[in-house]
């Protein structure tokens, strides 16, 4: 595993490390609940994202939209963004077999 100059890389790295392994692990039959969970931790803890994603729903579809029903297109953005990464990270495991 590559160790990077900076501490927060360096973290970065092992929770990735962490998470893909606790991803193959996990049971087929649990995976979408921890897809949704993901992306809502994110949607919480990333507010410059959350704000970035609420502002452009916001510019496309302000009109048609009204302010809670923005901010739940906006969480469900970030949900299928957890479940993209998932999937991702399960890609590499994936075989004829299974």
């Amino acid at each position: 595993m590559l160790i990077s100059k900076e501490p927060k890389g360096t973290l970065f790295l092992y929770c990735r490390k962490i998470f893909s392994t606790l991803v193959n692990v996990i049971p087929a039959n649990s995976r979408a609940f921890y897809r949704s969970v993901l992306g809502n931790l994110v949607y919480v803890f990333s507010h410059r994202d959350r704000f970035k994603a609420q502002r452009n729903v916001s510019l496309a579809f302000g009109r048609e939209m009204n302010k809670k029903q923005l901010n739940m297109l906006g969480r469900k953005n970030f949900i299928n963004m957890g479940k993209m990464a998932i999937d991702v990270v399960r890609i590499r495991s994936i075989t004829n077999e299974n």
